[in-house]
């Protein structure tokens, strides 16, 4: 009987992961499916980029959103459309939506970056 015990407590835990896999989804949206902070972000900062795909990225607690441009600048959302995340990968990005002092700091400790 003590050996049943940790059987059914794997067998438990087994079940709650795979219910978490099977609720995890990327499902691939158009810009308009969006949370409006994020469409606002995109037309701000990258209003002049072509979008290659929209993903929005369901887990079992939180849902973010990918967006990834034809230049391969991807920026991350979170569930209420904030930018969490923007890579421009090695490439220039805006950045008008970072802290001044910030840009400030990166201008001065790293010229031409």
């Amino acid at each position: 009987m003590k050996l049943s015990k940790p059987i059914i407590g794997i067998g438990i835990a087994i079940m709650i992961l795979s219910t978490a896999f099977l609720n995890a989804q990327d499902v691939v949206i158009t810009k308009n499916e969006l949370p409006g902070n994020a469409k606002n972000f995109i037309n701000k900062y990258f209003g002049g980029e072509t979008i290659a795909y929209v993903k929005k990225d369901k887990d079992l607690l939180s849902v973010e959103y990918d967006v990834k441009f034809s230049s391969g600048t991807e920026i991350q959302f979170d569930s209420d459309g904030i930018w969490e995340e923007v890579d421009g990968g090695h490439r220039a990005i805006p950045t008008g939506f970072i802290s001044k002092k910030v840009v400030n700091y990166i201008n001065k400790q790293f010229p031409g970056a």
